[in-house]
């Protein structure tokens, strides 16, 4: 597993990959994740939404390790405590009217994947616009010749230093994010567009 090749095809110049040294990450955290950290785990955009905890600062639920929480604390995503997998299940720990359930997600390498999609259109990159127009994401799909990466509702296009991210329930805007200011300005020029600025 490469996670820097994946923040390289978002666009993250070289300069900004950064991880924890081997000797910073304790031997209870799975292969998939030590690796995340040991290669990206300290890139800004692993606290811009969700925020990834320190390797050191993973706290116990139910047996289970958590490492990650949303933004306003409504979810968390964990892994079991006794797992020996080197990829195990990710859960996901929701507040409900009875307390809070756990819900399976997807194996770790592949959510962490997720996240570098996510987490770089919610703040990552720091330039960020959106727009109501809904028909933009198949018009990219045909001028770039480009497939989205989708997952849990949400379309992603990663091309020519721009993130987008259309989610499937319409009445939400689709974002768009670029590292350099310039990039962000070429989109809009190329394809007419005047985006909301965040």
């Amino acid at each position: 597993m490469n996670y820097i090749d994946t923040v390289k095809q978002l666009g993250y110049p070289a300069d900004t990959i950064k991880g924890y040294a081997v000797n910073e990450i304790p031997d209870h955290i799975p292969h998939a994740l030590a690796t995340y950290y040991h290669q990206v785990g300290k890139m800004a955009f692993n606290m811009a939404h969700n925020e990834l905890y320190p390797p050191k600062a993973l706290t116990q639920q139910d047996q289970r390790w958590v490492f990650m929480h949303e933004n306003q604390s409504v979810a968390y995503w964990a892994f079991d405590c006794n797992s020996t997998e080197p990829d195990p299940l990710v859960l996901q720990y929701l507040s409900c009217e009875n307390g809070y359930e756990w819900h399976p997600e997807t194996q770790l390498q592949e959510f962490l994947t997720r996240m570098m999609y996510f987490q770089t259109s919610m703040g990552g990159f720091p330039y960020c616009g959106t727009s109501d127009n809904h028909s933009l994401l198949l018009q990219l799909q045909q001028q770039w010749n480009v497939t989205p990466y989708n997952f849990d509702g949400m379309s992603f296009i990663v091309q020519k230093g721009i993130v987008v991210l259309a989610f499937d329930a319409k009445e939400l805007d689709i974002f768009v994010s670029a590292y350099y200011e310039s990039k962000l300005e070429e989109f809009e020029n190329t394809f007419q567009l005047q985006l909301e600025h965040l």
